[in-house]
Order: structure tokens, then sequence, then C-alpha cells
């Protein structure tokens, strides 16, 4: 068997992070991060358990599929552990199909301006790159 890490897809870079699909070998991580009642606290579905945990990330590799975007893995360079999420997604508002943007961070990681950098980087991704009009 081979035990030799894959690289990261990596979707885009800012000076402290790598932006890349989640995958299934992120759940407990993910599960861990959404757990939280502080990083949750804000989130109109509140704290998830593992089953709400692994339905997200289904959303999230559907919407990769169908969509090409959705909430990407933030992991620091140099490192190898997810630490949050963060990116866009397809959403219904009123009658209006909108492009919403969302990211959560493992506790452990605020206030460093991290999140601030991952918006950013997303923002610039989703308003070039992939050529969208507004983002919510």
């Amino acid at each position: 068997m081979n035990n030799e890490k894959k690289p990261m897809d990596v979707i885009a870079s800012t000076g402290r992070l790598l932006i890349r699909p989640l995958s299934p070998a992120d759940l407990s991580a993910l599960a861990g991060i959404l757990g939280d009642p502080e990083v949750m606290r804000y989130s109109v579905r509140g704290v998830c358990d593992a089953a709400a945990t692994g339905r997200f990330l289904d959303w999230c590799l559907a919407s990769y599929a169908r969509d090409g975007i959705g909430p990407w893995a933030l992991v620091e360079k140099g490192g190898t552990d997810l630490i949050g999420f963060c990116g866009i997604g397809q959403e219904r508002v009123g009658e209006v199909e909108e492009i919403n943007l969302g990211y959560r961070l493992a506790r452990s990681c605020w206030g460093r301006g991290l999140a601030t950098e991952a918006v950013q980087a997303v923002l610039s991704l989703a308003l070039g790159k992939q050529a969208r009009e507004s983002v919510w």
C-alpha cells in the first residue's frame, strides 16, 4: 500500500493559505469545526453533528461537480490540517438565484486575519476568474 500523500489540488493561495476543494478525508476535521458552538454561533443552521457535517460535505462535493463552485478547504501553507473553509455557492434569494459567500474558521485560528485573507482571495477568484457579476 502506498502511504505517500498526494499533492493538493490548489484553487488559489494567499500569503499564508492554500485554498483547495474539500474531500472526504476532511470529514473528521470539518466535524470538529462545525461542531464547535462558538464557531457556529451565528449560523442559521446551528451546530452540526457528524451526520449533518457529512451531508454538508456531500453538498460541497455535488456543488463542485454541478456548478464548479462551493465552500473550499483552507489549509495553512506548510501544513496539511484543515483549518476551515471559505467559498461561494448558489443560493435562492426570493425569485433570484444568487452567489453567496460563506466561511467558517477553527476557533484556534481566530484573531490572525486568516478569514479576511481567505475572503479576499475567494472574492477575487469569484469576481475575476469565474466572472461572477456579484457575490452576497
